[in-house]
């Protein structure tokens, strides 16, 4: 799995490989980013999961 933070003018900010996470598990991302709105992106095999997230 590969998860990327993207910031407001499409910038990726933060990423990571992610391997052996079992299904439904938690993952903590330990994030030093300025106060704003994000969007997390997940590539899982062929699949594509994304999120926003505001960080204060």
């Amino acid at each position: 799995m590969t998860l990327q933070v993207i910031n407001n003018l499409g910038q990726v900010v933060h990423q990571e490989n992610i391997k052996n996470l079992l299904p439904a598990a938690d993952y903590k991302l330990n994030l030093n980013l300025p106060a704003g709105i994000y969007v997390i992106k997940m590539n899982v095999d062929d699949e594509v999961f994304v999120n926003k997230i505001t960080i204060e």
